[in-house]
């Protein structure tokens, strides 16, 4: 059943290029956070689950069935995100449901995501609830800041540029001994090697989206990050674009 409460997002997948369909803010900020997560190769909003099984579960439960507005037809029961993660050469699935807090105290609310868990366990796949106040959202604005600038990179000039610089900007940036942000970082690389204006802010924010680099995002805003804080990811020093 689809969530109505806050606002509906359409955001654009760099990984698999579809466009997922987020119907609050929770979700919205949760899907960022797990499709930036390495090891996520795909996440399904609003998955549906086999309603015969939801029925069962339900019934073993002594807990009431959703039905459609109206009527007595049982609903199909949807989990908010389905993420499928690579591990060891695995694909792993696990069901995430996004809620505000408040929902903690609305029993049939509760009660859904109790169906949900149980169904999802025994289909052999974990279930988590994330309420809205556990969303690290100075981590979830970075990714977005990253996200905007990597997308307007995304040309193909840009991407023949940002080859011949890629492995001269991560050396450089790792290299630094300076007390500076990466902002001042950019701004000074832009100009001792010539390029245009936030050239070098995009570069690093691509590189950060699709692997040679890795930051701590949760502190300060994305310009103000100290570079001391990134890390060079010597295996991923070719970047992975979009499927």
């Amino acid at each position: 059943m689809l969530s109505s409460q806050g606002r509906t997002h359409r955001e654009p997948s760099w990984k698999t290029g579809r466009t997922h369909h987020l119907f609050s803010d929770v979700e919205h900020r949760l899907f960022l956070l797990l499709e930036w997560q390495r090891d996520v190769v795909d996440v399904r909003e609003q998955y549906p689950l086999d309603r015969e099984l939801t029925k069962e579960v339900a019934l073993s439960l002594n807990l009431r069935h959703p039905v459609y507005p109206g009527t007595k037809c049982p609903a199909v029961m949807t989990v908010d995100l389905m993420v499928t993660r690579l591990v060891n050469g695995e694909y792993v699935y696990e069901g995430y449901d996004a809620k505000r807090a408040e929902e903690a105290k609305n029993q049939v609310s509760m009660d859904k995501l109790e169906i949900h868990a149980t169904a999802l366990r025994a289909m052999g796949m974990s279930h988590t609830v994330v309420f809205h106040t556990e969303i690290p959202l100075r981590t979830v604005r970075n990714i977005q800041w990253i996200r905007s600038a990597a997308a307007l990179a995304g040309t193909e000039q840009c991407l023949n540029e940002f080859d011949r610089h890629k492995e001269m900007f991560v050396t450089e940036l790792c290299e630094q001994e300076e007390m500076q942000s990466f902002f001042e970082f950019c701004r000074a690389y832009d100009k001792k090697h010539g390029l245009p204006q936030d050239s070098a802010f995009r570069l690093g924010c691509w590189l950060l989206q699709y692997g040679p680099l890795s930051a701590e995002l949760g502190l300060q805003r994305m310009p103000d990050v100290p570079i001391s804080s990134f890390v060079s990811n010597q295996d991923s020093m070719e970047v992975r674009h979009a499927v």
